[in-house]
């Protein structure tokens, strides 16, 4: 989880350890997806739910990439989701 207010978890939840009874520490639970990850993960469901995107059916190769590859994909969606976080943020830093 960031910190940071510009990208908090989308999905919070309180950190802690589960510990045995003699004090061991057993399991770390995270703080969950950033909002950031989220945003990315939405915007590459968009990108890929899309039948003109960058994954279409061509009829003598069956379905595939057309004009972009996987790392282009999932870096765009970082982009959008970029752009979204700087969307929330007003001139001071202070989430809308």
């Amino acid at each position: 989880m960031s910190d940071k207010p510009e990208n908090p978890a989308a999905f919070p939840v309180t950190p802690g350890e589960i510990r045995a009874d003699d004090g061991r520490i057993l399991e770390r639970t995270e703080c969950g997806m950033t909002l950031r990850d989220y945003f990315a993960a939405k915007a590459l469901q968009g990108f890929l739910a899309n039948a003109g995107g960058p994954i279409q059916n061509n009829g003598s190769t069956g379905w595939g990439l057309v004009n972009c590859n996987i790392k282009f994909i999932a870096e765009y969606s970082y982009d959008f989701a970029d752009a979204m976080l700087k969307a929330r943020v007003g001139q001071k830093g202070v989430a809308r």
